[in-house]
């Protein structure tokens, strides 16, 4: 695989998921989303990535495996083309 090509990750963002929430942390820049676990949520968490200038191409968002909890999540974040690592 060529590698020449390929954007530097510049953020990083980490989701701690349980059944109702999703709490979001955004590295560098040290900042916190706490939004719903559902579809209003997963929306709301896009919407404050592209806020924060975070783009599909340069950030890695990581997930812990939760199961049922985390399955429409990386359904929808992928959906969006971010790029998402689940621990």
């Amino acid at each position: 695989m060529d590698t020449t090509s390929l954007a530097p990750i510049c953020y990083y963002v980490g989701i701690d998921i349980s059944k109702a929430k999703l709490d979001c942390w955004l590295r560098p820049a040290g900042t916190h989303l706490c939004c719903g676990n559902d579809s209003d949520g997963f929306d709301r968490l896009d919407q404050w990535l592209s806020a924060q200038g975070c783009h599909p191409g340069d950030t890695i968002i990581c997930t812990e495996d939760t199961g049922l909890y985390g399955k429409r999540l990386l359904m929808a974040l992928t959906q969006a083309e971010w790029s998402v690592a689940v621990e």
